[in-house]
C-alpha cells in the first residue's frame, strides 16, 4: 500500500506563507527514514508527532498525526508538518507528491527559515523510523479497551498501534 497523505489546503498555504516550506515538501521526507517522537508538548486531543527527516540535500521538522502510519496528516516550517478537519482537505499519494514536485509545483522556499531547537527531550526520546508498510489485520478486542482508547478522540487505532509498539520495544530491552 502506497503512503497517503491529506491535509488543509488553507493551512497549506498559511504553513508556506508562514514557514515558506510546502506541505509536498514535507510528505516528501516520509519515503526516506524519520527521526520521530511523540509531540506531547501540550493536548491537541489527538496523537501527534514530530519527526525529521530529509528531502533532497536539506532536513526538515514536520509535526504530523498518522492514521495506521499509512496516511499522514501534515502541518510543517523547515526542520517541521498538521491536519485539521475543513472543506478543504486534499488526500494525495506519494507518487502523486512527486510528480508535482517533479513538474515544479513546489513552492518550498530554498532560503526557508530554520525551526527553533528541538532540545534535548526530543534527542532523548526520539527513534529511528524507516519507511515501510503497515499489516492489515482483524482483531477482537475487549469492548472496554476499545471504548477507552475511542474515549480520548480521533485517532485512537493510533495510540492502539504506539501502546503495542512500545511493548514491543520494551521487550527487546
Amino acid at each position: 500500500m502506497e503512503l497517503e497523505f491529506e491535509w488543509d489546503e488553507e493551512k497549506a498555504k498559511s504553513n508556506l506563507d508562514k514557514h515558506r516550506v510546502s506541505f509536498l515538501t514535507a510528505a516528501e521526507m516520509f519515503s526516506n527514514a524519520i527521526l520521530e517522537r511523540v509531540d506531547d508538548r501540550e493536548d491537541y486531543g489527538e496523537v501527534r508527532f514530530i519527526a525529521l527527516g530529509r528531502v533532497d540535500a536539506d532536513v526538515y521538522r514536520v509535526v504530523f498525526t498518522g492514521a495506521a502510519r499509512t496516511s499522514y496528516g501534515l502541518s510543517a516550517p523547515r526542520k517541521r508538518a498538521g491536519m485539521k478537519e475543513k472543506s478543504t482537505i486534499v488526500r494525495r499519494s506519494l507518487s502523486q507528491i512527486r510528480t508535482m514536485r517533479e513538474r515544479g509545483e513546489d513552492k518550498t522556499s530554498p532560503d526557508a527559515p530554520e525551526a527553533e531547537s528541538l532540545g534535548a527531550e526530543f534527542w532523548n526520546r526520539a527513534r529511528v523510523v524507516m519507511p515501510g508498510e503497515k499489516t492489515s489485520v482483524h482483531l477482537r478486542l475487549d469492548t472496554d479497551v476499545v471504548k477507552w482508547f475511542k474515549a480520548r478522540g480521533k485517532g485512537h487505532l493510533t495510540r492502539m498501534n504506539a501502546v503495542l509498539k512500545a511493548y514491543v520495544e520494551a521487550q527487546k530491552h
